[in-house]
């Protein structure tokens, strides 16, 4: 193979590798840029297209219902906790303020707290809406403001409740939620039960619908949080259809921008759950076996209030009851596995299948790295360790390959005078030059392939540890020397500005130290004066990396750099065995 055939194999290698580690990096980045471009150019038309509308509802709506009953007084306990769960409600429409989830999963001394529910006062999660989602009729929007529900507890029963009577007309409707907790679970129960007094059908709205009910507004966690990201939180809805695969319905989603980022699809009977989840935690609604519709709801741009949730149908019915199994939480199969079937108290849960918005890593490649890295780290203790050790054991796994690359490298780089002869000789003679190289490659044994393998065999398993890293809720504020949260970077210092194009705001250490263990194993590999081409590629990789990994976890860097310090180690013991055989001869 000539000098620009190698040099056109090792750029289509480079371009292929960089090119799916983008793709891999900066998925997340795109579809933000993407989001924020969408957001942009239809925030202005959505809010004033809803505010124009709640307006006019609110005045066809004003005070078609009076409560009557209310009995709600200032002194209630409207707080649940558990080991893994502190829930905050507010009696104005029943919801809940404040969901926060323990990382005592994590099984680390000092626990922390993470809000999933970060909206106003007005705005929490399971909210009811009377009729569609989307005709925004609520109980305050139905007595022309009045939303206070009569409460009490009991033991971990949290029932909310309130009667309004139809003006000009003795039709009373009562509207019950009864939250039902559980000691140590981060699953709990919401019945909803709707009824009247004069057996007539629940209909708000003509639309078919009596009643609707989503999580949101977001579930708020910041996982990445940094200057231009802070106010950037984002999340992605998902439904599962039994013996189907997990479907994302997020902002780009085809049938979210044809329908105006409001889209609803049917639920037939016991067949799957919606879900809201970010980075690290998910909101499961697992409902009771009746008809049901799957809402995802986009349209609040502005303000990123996101929701998903279900629909109840009428079918003409004047008492209505629904059950929902909600779990907030760790996005972890393995802790959500034990509610795939679930059976204490009064909660039953068969086959429910929620495990398995955990998604398959890298065709389970990242799945089986991810459980010999918790085995490891069940062992040391430490995060950074673990990744260390597991670094270690990769690279004595794809060491004999590494070994016979670098020795292949080492022959070619011998081989380069008597190509660079051939070269000289058949410059004229394309077709005979390439017969006449490769006769010469398979006369000394040579494979000018051999040396694109290790990276070829450590792209797949880089890009699932990015995946893997990526996701791992347990690197969420693990430290290791320096490094104060393995899911972030290694900044030491935060600049008062960015940088443009590489979107540079920090000093991060462990990508300078990779760059510089990089470059220093470029500088000890053979020389290759007769392919220039490809040294030029092999100096320029370093440079790409750095880039590449400046921003991402410094899980997924600390990998990468204790990688290329084997890489250099290995290379050097090489280059000592071949002093000795010089010496020798």
């Amino acid at each position: 193979m000539d000098n620009n055939k190698t040099f056109m194999f090792m750029l289509v290698i480079a371009v292929i590798s960089i090119g799916v580690t983008w793709y891999f990096f900066l998925t997340n980045k795109n579809k933000q840029l993407e989001n924020s471009q969408i957001e942009n150019k239809l925030t202005n038309e959505v809010h004033d297209t809803k505010k124009e509308n709640l307006t006019q509802l609110d005045q066809v709506l004003d005070s078609q219902f009076d409560i009557v009953g209310t009995k709600q007084t200032e002194k209630y306990d409207l707080i649940f906790e558990n080991k893994n769960i502190k829930v905050i409600f507010n009696p104005n429409d029943a919801i809940i303020q404040n969901f926060y989830v323990k990382d005592t999963f994590l099984n680390r001394k000092d626990i922390q707290m993470y809000d999933l529910v970060q909206g106003d006062e007005k705005n929490g999660a399971l909210r009811i809406k009377f009729g569609s989602w989307e005709n925004e009729k609520t109980i305050s929007s139905l007595t022309g403001g009045k939303d206070l529900f009569n409460y009490k507890r009991e033991d971990d029963k949290f029932i909310f409740s309130i009667t309004l009577k139809k003006k000009d007309s003795d039709v009373l409707y009562t509207i019950t939620k009864v939250y039902t907790f559980l000691e140590d679970e981060n699953i709990f129960k919401l019945d909803i039960d709707i009824s009247n007094n004069k057996n007539l059908p629940i209909n708000f709205d003509n639309s078919g619908v009596a009643f609707s009910i989503a999580w949101g507004p977001l579930l708020g966690l910041q996982s990445r949080v940094s200057r231009d990201q802070a106010k950037n939180r984002y999340n992605t809805f998902a439904y599962y259809k039994n013996d189907k695969k997990v479907e994302k319905i997020d902002i780009n989603n085809k049938n979210i921008k044809n329908n105006r980022y409001f889209y609803s699809m049917s639920k037939d009977g016991n067949d799957g759950w919606v879900s809201s989840s970010e980075h690290y935690f998910a909101a499961i609604i697992y409902p009771d076996n009746q008809n049901y519709r799957y809402i995802f709801d986009y349209r609040d741009t502005q303000n990123k209030n996101y929701y998903s949730g279900l629909a109840r149908d009428t079918k003409d019915k004047s008492i209505l009851k629904s059950t929902f199994y909600i779990y907030v939480g760790p996005k972890i199969g393995s802790f959500l596995k034990k509610y795939n079937n679930f059976e204490k108290d009064n909660f039953f849960l068969k086959d429910t299948k929620i495990s398995k918005i955990e998604e398959p890593i890298m065709f389970g490649l990242g799945n089986l790295i991810g459980i010999f890295l918790k085995f490891i780290y069940d062992i040391v203790k430490n995060y950074g360790l673990a990744i260390i050790i597991l670094t270690i054991i990769i690279k004595l796994l794809l060491s004999p390959l590494t070994h016979k690359s670098m020795m292949g490298q080492e022959k070619m780089s011998k081989l380069q005078p008597k190509i660079k002869a051939l070269q000289e000789k058949y410059k004229d003679k394309p077709e005979l030059l390439n017969k006449e190289t490769m006769n010469l490659y398979k006369k000394e044994g040579i494979n000018p392939l051999s040396g694109c393998l290790p990276l070829l065999l450590q792209m797949p398993i880089l890009m699932a540890m990015y995946t893997l890293l990526d996701k791992m809720v347990e690197l969420k504020g693990a430290s290791f020397l320096w490094i104060k949260d393995l899911s972030i970077g290694d900044a030491v210092l935060t600049f008062p500005f960015v940088l443009p194009l590489v979107n540079i705001s920090s000093l991060n250490i462990l990508p300078i130290i990779m760059t510089t263990v990089s470059v220093f194993s470029t500088m000890l590999t053979p020389n290759m004066d007769g392919n220039k081409q490809t040294k030029m590629m092999m100096w320029m990789m370093p440079l790409v990396f750095f880039f590449l990994f400046y921003n991402v976890s410094s899980g997924l860097v600390l990998y990468w750099t204790v990688m290329n310090i084997l890489n250099l180690l290995q290379q050097l013991y090489i280059n000592k065995i071949k002093k000795r055989v010089v010496k020798t001869a």
